[in-house]
């Protein structure tokens, strides 16, 4: 009974693992997407600056810099 218990128990925590990397390659995905701001299937260098600058943007609050 233990062993079934265990089989059980060790199958649902891989199913639970592969479930969650299934969901980091989505989240993967998009992030890719909203980088490749032309649709060619590449990142450039002044795509990914841009993103990065609009994202401390929208962190820095107060404006300052920091």
């Amino acid at each position: 009974m233990k062993k079934k218990v265990l089989i059980v128990a060790a199958g649902a925590a891989v199913l639970a693992a592969g479930v969650a990397v299934a969901q980091a390659g989505k989240g993967a995905e998009r992030m890719f997407q909203r980088l490749d701001t032309n649709g060619d299937g590449q990142i450039t260098q002044a795509a990914a600056d841009a993103f990065r600058a609009d994202r401390f943007r929208s962190m820095d609050v107060n404006a300052d810099g920091r």
